[in-house]
């Protein structure tokens, strides 16, 4: 039976496994889903070359942007962004290539686009990690301006910290 997976950690809190059981069953598709909470992502190689029917991953926290150095490939705007979210393990003969994706971008442009209009000219996005690179770069390509706001706060025009974040601010992101 092909074999699909979540890598990350902790992973108590996803709904994948249960959302493409129904999927695979209403699709007739022959697979399954697992969940592989790896505390480590150098336990990557491991992890495929013991599940030879694992044909695709999920990458979430916190290993979207560590995964990179175990892949063969990056494709797409994942290598612009430096964020994976998806990998695809192609297998031939006595070898493997782990090819990664990042289809967050399209979803997030998808879902994006429906409430865009030509007034909003700024964004504030909340959080520094891989997940916000993608929001920055759909925003980029739909020429809205951003300011990451984090933790740390790097004081410049692009970060600022949550501790920094004003009524002001916000009201000008508008």
């Amino acid at each position: 039976m092909r074999t699909y997976g979540l890598i990350g950690y902790p992973l108590t809190h996803s709904f994948s496994p249960e959302y493409f059981r129904k999927k695979f069953n209403s699709e007739n598709i022959q697979a399954e889903y697992k969940l592989f909470p790896i505390k480590d992502i150098s336990h990557l190689p491991w992890l495929v070359e013991l599940n030879t029917s694992l044909e695709g991953l999920n990458v979430t926290i916190p290993y979207k942007e560590k995964v990179i150095d175990f892949l063969d490939d990056i494709r797409g705007d994942a290598k612009i962004i430096n964020a994976v979210n998806t990998v695809v393990i192609q297998r031939q003969m006595n070898s493997r290539s782990l090819i990664g994706y990042n289809t967050d971008i399209i979803g997030f442009q998808k879902s994006l686009k429906k409430h865009i209009t030509d007034n909003i000219k700024s964004a504030l996005i909340l959080g520094s990690g891989a997940t916000s690179k993608t929001v920055a770069w759909v925003l980029q390509k739909l020429n809205i301006s951003y300011v990451f706001i984090s933790r740390h706060g790097y004081n410049n025009e692009y970060y600022i910290s949550y501790d920094d974040l004003t009524h002001k601010i916000v009201y000008q992101n508008k």
